[in-house]
């Protein structure tokens, strides 16, 4: 993340020197700036994935592949670098016409560097996106209660981006394809501004917790916390099923809004991964639909017995927030609480 923000600099920095009197200066930071946008989407995709891995390694060889656009940038950088300083300003220069052959190759590939950075940016949305997917869906196999790890804010900034690279493209072919006049910048500059300081109070503050918990897992359990099939027979199977049955009737452990599977395992006396095992294939649920089924019966029972609010029923069932409150709600009895209450006081 730190790389990620010194990397940013250089293209704000050029925007700055555009109007500098200073032209060496200017150019080079301006090819600087080439190689450094085309190290943003890597090392942010970096940055996410050691948010939702599994393990603590996040650095492996074929990393290096991730920026090899940024490689043949730099190169393009030190090439623009030991240019003559007149050489330099042709290339730079708004008119269509090069002075020589070399001006026009390096031209053309700071063109191409431009459309690979578009390009690049777009697949690391996508494979961005996939992954968020796929960290949500195992984050409900170890967590009873996860709005707090879904890391939605990375969602609303790819949202964002999207919205920012949509918003830099219709101006490019309004500059193209009509005669209008118009600047881009101040509004560019306060998206972008927006963009940073989203990744900055966000970003800053985000902990790995699947790691974290993984690692706790492993060390419980002496055993691979990644999903495998055991040996367990049918019997066992049904044992386990009824063991958690059991600790969810008598000791209401669903109430507890920061259980995890591993909490449930050291209270049952059983690991992890069995646990896992016995609630997908006895059950039928992953750890976060099987706990909240308990909670939302809990909150069923609270909303026709009582007349406290809402929030507090929630509360007292197990959910931390309102929002997956509802959700769970509405998903298992197909209705609001409040709609659920209000059809069980006519009968």
């Amino acid at each position: 993340m730190a790389l990620f923000f010194f990397a940013n600099i250089l293209p704000e920095l050029a925007t700055i020197l555009e109007t500098s009197p200073a032209s060496y200066w200017r150019h080079i930071v301006n090819a600087a700036s080439t190689f450094a946008n085309l190290t943003l989407a890597p090392l942010f995709w970096l940055y996410v994935r050691g948010l939702t891995s599994e393990d603590k390694v996040n650095w492996r060889r074929q990393d290096y592949a991730h920026f090899t656009p940024a490689l043949l940038g730099l190169i393009t950088f030190v090439l623009v670098t030991v240019m003559p300083n007149e050489e330099r300003l042709g290339l730079f220069s708004s008119e269509r016409d090069r002075n020589s052959m070399w001006q026009t190759l390096l031209f053309l590939l700071l063109v191409g560097l431009y459309i690979v950075t578009n390009i690049q940016a777009c697949c690391y949305i996508i494979a961005t996106s996939r992954r968020l997917v796929k960290y949500r869906t195992r984050l409900m196999d170890l967590f009873a209660s996860t709005a707090h790890l879904e890391l939605r804010w990375i969602s609303s900034l790819i949202l964002l981006l999207m919205v920012y690279g949509l918003f830099i493209l219709s101006f490019m072919l309004i500059k193209l394809f009509s005669d209008i006049s118009i600047s881009d910048e101040p509004l560019a500059s306060i998206l972008n501004m927006i963009l940073i300081w989203t990744i900055a109070l966000w970003g800053l503050r985000q902990q790995p917790e699947l790691a974290e918990e993984i690692a706790q897992i492993d060390k419980s359990s002496n055993t691979s916390a990644k999903y495998e099939k055991s040996a367990l027979s049918d019997d066992h199977i049904d044992r386990i099923a009824s063991k958690i049955e059991s600790a969810m009737q008598s000791e209401a452990l669903y109430r507890d809004p920061d259980l995890s599977l591993r909490l449930l395992s050291d209270q049952i006396n059983v690991m992890p991964n069995y646990v896992s095992q016995a609630l997908n294939s006895k059950l039928g649920q992953t750890f976060f639909d099987y706990i909240n089924g308990w909670r939302v019966k809990e909150a069923m029972k609270l909303l026709t017995e009582s007349d406290d609010t809402v929030i507090n029923i929630s509360l007292a069932a197990g959910f931390n927030s309102r929002s997956s409150f509802y959700t769970a709600f509405k998903k298992i009895t197909g209705k609001t609480p409040s709609a659920y209450r209000q059809s069980h006081t006519h009968i």
